[in-house]
């Protein structure tokens, strides 16, 4: 079903001992592999110890983005807060990878252009209140600042 190595799947477990199956299908497995754990029952909003959903993960690279769309029809909730303060919209603007791809989808599935990164419970990853787009001009990424900016995030 997945590919991977008896000794990465035990590495990850440790990492997602909640629903690692389909924690696992987002991060090693395909689209079908997803569906057919939310099929089995799994949870789409299932937390990470981080706080993170399969969503959050999801959203991260290009490639991903069927995977994300299966997630979000299966219910999964794009304004989730993690324990860094972060959303899945501040990920996808450039605390993780900032791809314009994944962030238009994210915008497009009800993302906030202004939410701020709130307090964190473990790791503050980036300042309280900043948006978005400081996310994306800190990191100087300029094609997602100027989607943000179309998009309406505040100047």
């Amino acid at each position: 079903m997945l590919a991977g190595t008896p000794e990465h799947r035990a590495f990850m477990r440790a990492k997602f001992p909640v629903a690692f199956d389909l924690f696992y299908a987002v991060f090693e497995g395909t689209v079908d592999d997803v569906r057919a754990r939310l099929e089995e029952g799994d949870d789409p909003n299932a937390l990470s110890p981080m706080g993170t959903t399969p969503l959050t993960h999801a959203v991260r690279y290009a490639h991903d983005l069927p995977k994300a769309s299966a997630l979000f029809d299966a219910g999964a909730r794009i304004h989730v807060c993690d324990h860094n303060g972060m959303h899945t919209v501040h990920w996808a603007a450039g605390a993780a990878f900032g791809n314009v791809r994944c962030l238009s989808w994210v915008l497009d599935h009800g993302g906030d252009v202004n939410v701020p990164v709130q307090p964190a419970t473990d790791h503050q990853f980036h300042p309280i209140g900043w948006t978005p787009l400081h996310i994306a001009a800190h990191w100087d990424l300029l094609a997602i600042t100027a989607l943000l900016i179309r998009r309406g995030g505040d100047l």
